[in-house]
């Protein structure tokens, strides 16, 4: 009988001991799982903080949210960079999406009733979470407002870590743990059956002492049981210190998210968080000392040409090469970060007296910046425009200097770009009218202001017009037509110029075919591409639906291109332009002479057509440099069989000219200026050129 008792104590004990081992490993699992969420939390915080910073400087400033270039992509960024970070979006008070790191959501509504609410709502605070419903599945998300200089609400971040993240490593662990369970239930089967009581309990006691100790510490996973020699204690030791080392490879370790939280994804540099930490401590040091700090804003020229030809990848490449550069051309002292997009900010720490002592260093910049990087075996080369603010005659605080020396780089681009500026007082004006005109820019798009005009071209061995070049104007409500030289810079800049492209080749065509129909002669319809219209992935859909729409053959539909826009990407140009003429449409180099283009990389091009630029015809044929230009390409478009057509012929004298030199075609003022759809009929039935006598007749 005492030794029934005995084995009963012992089968209790043990049983009692396997269950609070089990049970004390679920709540440490329950533990560490927290910790994995908490983890992601912070990640999805530090995001959330940047981008809401972002936005703020930009409202402060007074610049629509939409204008934002390059938060789109640095949404995209973050999303792609951050593990376990969901969608990233910005959201206008009444839900609308302005940004997303899906560009299809763009524009639309959130669907999500409890998120909605939030962003209405301007709730929680910067930093808080949420918890909402979504496609069956609960996701969690980080939610900062943003508000303007007058503390009005204007926007919500949102960054989404989906639960699902969580739960999926709730689940690997229960299952682990599962595992283990049967271990522990198996060590006491066979406490049990064999009623090895002090082989069994004295071993299970020690294991769950240490669970016991793991418990008060669950951010350090270092630590071990000790496995006894032998037996199921044995298995349950190796079965726990198994699952306690793959907990430890998914934990994310304290330095690596504070560095992530100060650190940009994809180069590495200090991002906007740690960058106004750097510059207040150079503004706190210069201010001590009687020294001076000066704050270069940098972005890169043209760098969305990169993006759409070469894709993201290679753009990021491209962004990871700069930024490195970046940093070799800086003492260790200075700050270079990523400030959003291609745009990167340089701290100079601790300056002379004389602001000109940075001029080096700025010169430095800019040289680095503008060597070749090296893409897929091809050279690209961009150039930086750099706006400087120095402190204190720029500005006594972060943000005044930031603002100031952001609209120096804006006053670079206006002068042509590929240069440094520094600030000065005027330029808030100017900046003040160009957000004016931005901002009417994208009126006029929504209240489609803009009409196509069209200028005659003619053919010199007929005398005849054979063709007409379709020019874009802004009817402006209170200015009337303004010419395209006024508001295409900033249309390119801002992506205002694709749909204002595609309206300008859409009507074309549609001209061209309801002449053709009203039993006009067939004209042949040139229309100028931009930069992006050219690099934009679309453009071949884009065309053979406009002319699809229009029912015009592609036969009457030429594009033109200019050099410098086709040498940014040779190979990918090429491949364009030959999907192109595919389809039947004709090509031309505009403005030729103008883009430096090899005579290697121009036998390439699949055209039909050269223009002579404007300027090489203002002193012709008094000029003699003018003159040989003149001459050089028309002998030059001849020999590789293209024909040449010259613009700007204002004078009886230059028709002349280019008639003796063999031209092909001329369009200018002297033909007619560029005149509505309704006057081009008459001028073709009455205009006739003899270009050997120089007489129009009309």
């Amino acid at each position: 009988m005492t030794l029934s008792l005995r084995m009963k104590a012992v089968v209790i004990a043990g049983g009692w001991m396997a269950l609070a081992a089990g049970s004390m490993v679920a709540v440490d699992s329950l533990v560490l799982t927290r910790t994995y969420a908490a983890a992601l939390d912070s990640r999805a915080a530090a995001v959330t903080t940047v981008i809401r910073l972002q936005l703020e400087q930009a409202l402060r400033a007074g610049m629509p949210l939409e204008s934002l270039a390059g938060l789109q992509e640095q949404l995209q960024d973050s999303t792609r960079a951050g593990d376990g970070i969901g969608d990233i979006l910005v959201a206008a008070p009444d839900g609308r999406i302005l940004f997303h790191s899906d560009p299809a959501k763009i524009g639309r509504s959130i669907d999500q009733p409890a998120l909605l609410e939030a962003v209405r709502t301007a709730a929680p605070a910067a930093g808080g979470r949420l918890v909402r419903e979504g496609d069956g599945q609960e996701s969690e998300a980080s939610i900062a407002p943003a508000f303007d200089g007058q503390g009005r609400y204007r926007a919500s971040v949102v960054v989404e870590v989906p639960t699902r993240l969580v739960a999926a490593e709730a689940r690997r662990l229960a299952a682990l743990n599962g595992a283990l369970g049967l271990a522990l239930l198996a060590a006491g089967l066979a406490a049990i059956l064999a009623g090895l009581s002090a082989a069994v309990t004295r071993p299970l006691e020690r294991i769950t002492r240490t669970i016991g100790d793991m418990r008060g510490h669950p951010e350090d996973l270092s630590r071990r049981l000790a496995v006894p020699p032998q037996g199921v204690a044995a298995q349950l030791a190796d079965a726990f210190n198994e699952l306690i080392g793959e907990l430890q490879g998914t934990m994310v370790p304290r330095a690596q998210l504070e560095h992530s939280a100060t650190h940009d994804a994809l180069t590495g540099l200090p991002n906007r968080i740690l960058l106004r930490d750097r510059l207040s401590s150079a503004l706190a040091y210069a201010r001590r000392y009687g020294r001076r700090a000066t704050v270069a804003f940098i972005d890169l020229d043209n760098f969305k040409v990169i993006n759409d030809s070469l894709g993201h990848d290679r753009g990021d490449a491209f962004l990871k090469t700069v930024a490195e550069r970046l940093a070799g051309s800086v003492r260790d002292v200075d700050t270079v970060a990523r400030f959003g997009g291609d745009e990167f900010i340089v701290v100079l720490f601790d300056q002379p007296d004389q602001s000109s002592k940075a001029v080096p260093m700025i010169a430095r910049i800019q040289d680095a910046i503008s060597q070749p990087v090296v893409l897929g075996g091809q050279q690209y080369s961009l150039t930086p425009s750099i706006g400087i603010a120095t402190y204190p005659q720029d500005g006594t605080d972060i943000e005044t200097l930031l603002r100031n020396a952001d609209a120096a780089m804006y006053r670079a681009k206006e002068l042509g770009r590929n240069n440094c500026q520094a600030y000065s007082e005027d330029l808030h004006t100017r900046i003040a009218e160009r957000l004016a005109l931005l901002n009417e820019l994208r009126l006029a798009v929504e209240r489609r202001e803009f009409v196509v005009h069209y200028e005659p071209q003619v053919d010199l061995r007929s005398g005849r017009i054979v063709a007409v070049e379709a020019l874009v104007r802004w009817n402006h409500p209170q200015r009337g037509l303004v010419p395209p030289d006024h508001f295409i810079p900033e249309a390119e800049e801002t992506g205002l110029i694709l749909p204002i492209g595609e309206h300008v080749l859409r009507t074309a065509c549609a001209q061209a075919k309801a002449w053709q129909t009203a039993g006009l002669p067939p004209l042949r319809m040139a229309v100028n591409l931009s930069s992006r219209q050219f690099w934009q992935p679309g453009l071949l859909q884009l065309v053979e639906s406009a002319l699809h729409d229009a029912g015009l053959d592609a036969a009457w539909l030429e594009l033109e291109l200019t050099e410098s826009l086709i040498m940014r990407g040779v190979e990918e140009a090429v491949r364009t332009m030959r999907a192109l003429r595919a389809m039947g449409v004709g090509l031309a180099i505009d403005d030729f002479g103008t883009g430096y283009s090899s005579l290697s990389s121009l036998k390439r091009f699949p055209i039909g057509r050269l223009k002579i630029a404007q300027q090489f015809m203002h002193e012709v044929p008094a000029d003699a440099d003018s003159v040989a230009i003149a001459e050089a390409v028309i002998a030059l478009g001849h020999n590789m069989r293209h024909s040449v057509i010259a613009e700007g012929v204002e004078t009886v004298e230059q028709l002349r000219f280019l008639a003796q030199k063999g031209c092909d075609g001329i369009q200018g003022y002297l033909v007619s200026r560029a005149v509505p759809p309704e006057e081009i009929p008459a001028l073709v039935r009455t205009t006739h050129i003899d270009a050997l006598a120089g007489d129009a007749v009309r």
